[in-house]
């Protein structure tokens, strides 16, 4: 049971398709987060997305690519986050 509640925060969390990344964006959907999910492999990360849903963002990149984000985001999404408020911790 989450003690924070995370609702009307986005939290990017790299590495999400397994381990301990995949770990986090479980945890911070379940305390409320809109999670973008960030990983090379993007039939872990549509899995990840049909387990947690519409809250969860699936982007198939590589966090170390420094030309990243940028090809990474559709119009869609971009539009969709950038208007969305972040709260770091």
């Amino acid at each position: 049971m989450s003690t924070t509640d995370l609702h009307g925060s986005t939290a990017v969390v790299t590495g999400a398709s397994r381990g301990f990344g995949r770990a986090v964006a479980i945890a911070l959907h379940q305390a409320g987060a809109e999670v973008v999910a960030v990983a090379r492999d993007g039939e872990r990360l549509e899995a990840l997305r049909a387990e947690l849903g519409d809250r969860l963002t699936p982007v198939v990149a590589d966090a170390a690519d420094r030309s990243w984000p940028a090809p990474s985001w559709s119009g869609t999404d971009r539009a969709r986050w950038s208007s969305t408020p972040a709260r770091r911790r």
